[in-house]
């Protein structure tokens, strides 16, 4: 194994890229020894808004802030980059740092159409580099013992996978618009958050083979425009008068089959049944996925 100091970076200061910034600065604090350096290098925004940047190099000890994500892929101090933005930025920004010759850990979902998925794996099967996905639950320790478990076959054969994410960050319809409340039906609750049950599912049950059922619903219809910058799940930006449509959904149910015949249900949501105070809402966002099998 090589020992070469590794340099790293994030495209994305939001909610998620802090939680990467921060994993990084983390990592060589919690793993064997021998590991190669980890080198913060830099902090990137794609959508060009500096003060993100640079309060989160800041924050997080990073060497610079960059207000374009290409200056990343071109810079030769970064080998490895998490790309953690919009949906519909991850195809262009993926496929650039490949080519580049960076190692890319992409969050879920990975895109927001079939065909750009696959044109990505084609990319990265084709770099010779290392390429992942951020399905974080899959590493929870619990999750982890119950896959040995089934992989081990001491629980007996999985008939039913019953699993639901049930968030709130958007509980509160004054909440400001922000790009995870566009992008068409499937891009909300489904695709930020049903990714990872669907993952999990999969995980433990194997492929599916069939959807049935499926409902999604938006339960709050339009949002404040927001006055200044808005960042995903933020709530803390100023808001006008003028309204617009929120494009997709706040709760996703469906059903599943598996190729081996377990039947799988399926629930996230992204907002509530009923609106709570700040403090109680600030306690269930903790909670994450809760699959059970």
């Amino acid at each position: 194994m090589s020992t070469r100091p590794i340099g790293v970076a994030v495209i994305g200061a939001g909610m998620a890229g802090r939680a990467h910034l921060n994993g990084y600065r983390a990592a060589s604090t919690l793993y064997d020894a021998g590991l190669p350096e980890v080198r913060l290098v830099a902090v990137a925004v794609a959508d060009a808004h500096e003060p993100f940047a640079v309060d989160a190099a800041r924050r997080y000890g990073y060497a610079r802030a960059e207000t374009d994500w290409r200056a990343i892929a071109d810079a030769p101090d970064i080998d490895a980059v998490s790309v953690v933005v919009a949906n519909s930025l991850h195809r262009e920004i993926v496929e650039a740092l490949l080519a580049a010759g960076k190692h890319v850990l992409c969050e879920k979902p990975l895109a927001p159409s079939v065909a750009d998925a696959r044109a990505m794996v084609r990319a990265a099967e084709g770099s010779g580099l290392v390429a992942a996905t951020g399905f974080t639950f899959r590493r929870s320790p619990a999750v982890s013992a119950i896959h040995r478990q089934v992989r081990e076959g001491s629980l007996g054969r999985v008939r039913h996978f019953n699993g639901h994410y049930w968030c709130d960050y958007g509980h509160h319809p004054d909440a400001p618009l922000s790009w995870r409340y566009l992008g068409g039906p499937g891009s909300g609750a489904l695709s930020d958050i049903g990714s990872h049950l669907v993952d999990l599912g999969e995980y433990f049950c194997g492929p599916v083979r069939s959807v049935q059922g499926a409902v999604l619903s938006t339960q709050v219809p339009d949002r404040p425009v927001p006055l200044g910058v808005a960042v995903g799940h933020s709530a803390d930006v100023a808001v006008g008068a003028e309204r617009r449509p929120v494009e997709n959904e706040d709760i996703a149910t469906f059903t599943a089959t598996f190729d081996s015949g377990t039947v799988g249900t399926f629930s996230s949501r992204a907002s509530p049944s009923a609106w709570r105070t700040p403090w109680a809402s600030r306690c269930s966002r903790r909670a994450g996925p809760r699959p059970s099998i």
